[in-house]
């Protein structure tokens, strides 16, 4: 199995010939990968609703064009003012993983001079957008192309995103800018997409753009047979020293991605290499980090992290998506059952879009095997911690508290399921994508939690 580079090496140059359509990278003489670091980033009173777990919910089934649950929808849309039901549920109880005071976001600069925002590293994304001159989002940072001096204009290009609900993000330009997004690391003529038009559900989001990290290039753009740009990642890999990414996200405080290189230390143990899996969009055969779980076991923890041996290993084969940009973790129908049937009081409630549970109730951890391909699928059990399970408090007066794990969604009668950050914060998790050479993988990694 090829390891991971475990030095810092210099950045290859491209040339400015070819600056136009593939971004160079420019870093101090010292050279190598980087590290891009999350801040928290205070959460204003009138986003207090986007920190729940309903409107998680609602929003990944924007993000996935999937079905709304009726009793969902009328929760979340006529909960967005003060006096909405959702707020009101809402209040003081004992949730661990409560994240009614700070996002975790990445702070990047965009043209010349910096324009700094905070936009949301997203491996289940293909697009770079941040809200623009035009749109409404108080209390954002916005991107200006006019103010900045390297802004180049890509021309006959404008782009559109739209979900379910009738929801949507769009612009009517496109431009390749300086992006600088770590000490000494400046990446020149990257595709960015302002976005000048959003409705409200995307306005509140506590961030101020999304930075897609999947694997394919922007599925946005439009005319749809244009030259779609690359995304940040597959703009850069060829200038790193390993076309590699990983997320080291943390409970609680601010996480990590490594670009590059994984430093010393990052993890314990080996690496198990999973395959990613097809997943065929507009002639692209790779666009999602999709691989296979093999099967799941519950026990042990009481939300204390493993430090008791699953119960037994339950075989249950599904795909799933490796999500940086979602929180919740989306799984198997058996799976999830079988997991809230062990937690005393744990029920469905339709309103809130989910599983929940009394905030004070002990629960047990989590394990996901990993399928590697090649039989060894019992080699590496990730354990989520029961502890990571304890979302955000949803009902005060009720002292229950809303799930990190849920059902599949449903999209056009197929099931999606999701490998959010709940479960990624879990591991050390490493994204590769080595086209030609090999195909892309995922890899998992023990860590300390």
């Amino acid at each position: 199995m090829p390891c991971l580079s475990q030095a810092f090496v210099a950045l290859a140059a491209l040339s400015a010939a070819a600056a136009t359509a593939n971004p160079s990278v420019r870093r101090q003489p010292d050279g190598g990968g980087f590290t891009l670091h999350q801040v928290a980033k205070p959460a204003r009173r009138d986003l207090a609703q986007v920190q729940s777990g309903p409107w998680s919910v609602y929003m990944t089934h924007l993000r996935y064009g999937a079905d709304v649950p009726a009793e969902l929808a009328a929760a979340v849309e006529g909960g967005s003012g003060s006096s909405g039901s959702l707020t009101r549920r809402q209040g003081t109880a004992n949730s661990p993983n409560s994240r009614n005071d700070t996002e975790w976001l990445t702070p990047i600069q965009i043209g010349s001079p910096p324009q700094t925002v905070h936009v949301q590293m997203d491996s289940g994304s293909a697009e770079f957008w941040v809200y623009a001159d035009g749109v409404k989002a108080e209390n954002h940072s916005l991107y200006r192309p006019a103010s900045s001096t390297t802004a180049n204009l890509i021309p006959g290009l404008t782009w559109a995103k739209s979900y379910a609900a009738g929801d949507s993000a769009s612009g009517t330009a496109a431009y390749r800018d300086v992006v600088r997004v770590a000490d000494g690391v400046v990446v020149q003529d990257q595709a960015v997409l302002p976005a000048t038009n959003a409705t409200p559900n995307f306005v509140t989001s506590p961030y101020d753009g999304i930075m897609g990290l999947s694997l394919d290039p922007f599925d946005a753009t439009r005319p749809a047979n244009a030259t779609r740009p690359k995304n940040f990642f597959q703009a850069i890999k060829a200038s790193l020293p390993e076309p590699v990414y990983a997320a080291d996200l943390k409970m609680g405080r601010a996480g990590l991605f490594d670009f590059g290189v994984v430093p010393p230390g990052r993890y314990k143990g080996d690496v198990l290499w999973v395959p990613v899996n097809q997943f065929p969009v507009r002639g692209e055969a790779y666009t999602r980090w999709n691989v296979t779980l093999a099967g799941y076991a519950v026990g042990g923890g009481g939300g204390g992290g493993g430090g008791s041996p699953p119960l037994e290993f339950n075989e249950r084969r599904f795909d799933t998506v490796v999500d940086t940009g979602t929180t919740i973790m989306y799984l198997d129908e058996v799976v999830v059952r079988d997991l809230y049937a062990r937690v005393p009081g744990a029920r469905v409630d339709a309103p809130s879009g989910g599983w929940v549970f009394p905030c004070d109730a002990a629960v047990p951890d989590l394990s996901l095997a990993v399928d590697d391909g090649v039989g060894g699928a019992m080699a590496r059990m990730v354990t989520i911690p029961g502890s990571y399970v304890n979302f955000s408090v949803n009902d005060a007066a009720r002292n229950e508290c809303f799930g990190a794990v849920q059902e599949s969604l449903t999209s056009l009668g197929q099931k999606i399921s999701i490998l959010g950050d709940a479960a990624i914060k879990a591991a050390y998790v490493i994204f590769e994508d080595a086209r030609p050479a090999r195909d892309p993988r995922v890899g998992w990694a023990v860590k300390d939690l």
